[in-house]
């Protein structure tokens, strides 16, 4: 009786060792899933000063909707680029986008005010550009790769569509990133 459970004794210690080890292997992974996290977003600095996107209502956007981001420039001595951004689907029926846009200053003084075409697909094979994230696409579009802010305060960024249809299906978010140019 003795030996039998010693035996039972032993195979109880075995096992509670391996659960030791599968314990240890996990509490390794989630060590190394967490710091990689960690290096990852610390390493990951961004120069962005301003980003946001805004969504379009029922993903349709209307010739009469502009979208405005309004943001505040701390330093004029330093160097920055201004970018857009759009979200779309595939069923998005144009291979492109015309988009006004507008940059005024606090006082309502326009700075910039042109017109900007934005290629999400390519012509030819209709293959969609930018990132994709499920069904969406996101697109980047440098529109003042350098520009110097004339003063320190808050601006105003205006853009909307500028196609040959008033309201466009499958634009789901415009965006904008305003961030400081890193000297070479």
């Amino acid at each position: 009786m003795q030996m039998h459970n010693t035996f039972a004794f032993n195979l109880f210690k075995y096992f509670i060792s391996k659960l030791k080890i599968i314990q240890l292997v996990r509490d390794f992974r989630n060590f190394l899933i967490y710091t990689s996290l960690l290096f990852f977003l610390f390493s990951c600095t961004s120069n962005a000063v301003y980003e946001d996107y805004e969504d379009i209502p029922d993903n349709e956007w209307a010739f009469q909707n502009p979208v405005s981001f309004e943001f505040v420039i701390d330093d004029a001595n330093t160097v920055y680029s201004v970018d857009y951004y759009v979200r779309n689907t595939l069923d998005y029926p144009f291979n492109n986008l015309y988009i006004n846009y507008s940059l005024e200053n606090a006082k309502g003084d326009t700075l910039r005010s042109s017109r900007h075409e934005s290629i999400l697909f390519d012509q030819s094979t209709g293959k969609p550009f930018g990132k994709t994230a499920g069904d969406y696409y996101d697109h980047e579009f440098a529109l003042f790769p350098e520009f110097t802010f004339p003063d320190t305060g808050t601006y105003k960024f205006t853009m909307k569509q500028y196609m040959r249809v008033d309201t466009l299906q499958y634009i789901y978010a415009a965006g904008l990133k305003v961030a400081k140019v890193q000297p070479e």
